[in-house]
């Protein structure tokens, strides 16, 4: 199971927190808390294609920099709060749900095959 490094921070953090008398400064605690949240919001993923295929390639379909290289990886079918960049032709085979995504499937860009889209919370620009 991977470390998530700003849970440990964060904990850490708090528990440097106490003083002698082990009372907490909430203020300080609460702000701790507020950077932890944002570290995740800050990490959201954008996927873009960088050529023709299947959407599940994991081969040399998907990049996460932009198109500079492939990442070996695809954005799934149940992405939460990401963009998906489509400048290529997909083929489509699962059913894909999308909560929180910004999607756009641009003039070069097309998804084919025999599936449902479905986006709740999030944008789909076609």
């Amino acid at each position: 199971m991977p470390t998530n490094h700003s849970l440990t921070t964060c904990v850490l953090f708090v528990q440097q927190l106490t003083n002698s008398n082990n009372m907490i400064n909430y203020s300080t605690i609460t702000t701790a808390l507020v950077l932890f949240f944002l570290s995740f919001s800050a990490s959201a993923q954008t996927y873009t294609t960088m050529t023709t295929g299947a959407w599940t390639n994991t081969t040399n379909v998907w990049s996460t920099n932009g198109g500079a290289s492939p990442c070996g990886c695809t954005p799934g079918a149940a992405p939460g709060a990401i963009t998906v960049n489509v400048a290529h032709p997909l083929t489509v085979t699962p059913n894909m749900s999308f909560i929180g995504t910004t999607m756009t499937v641009m003039a070069t860009g097309s998804l084919t095959g025999a599936f449902d889209l479905s986006v709740f919370n999030g944008n789909l620009d076609i």
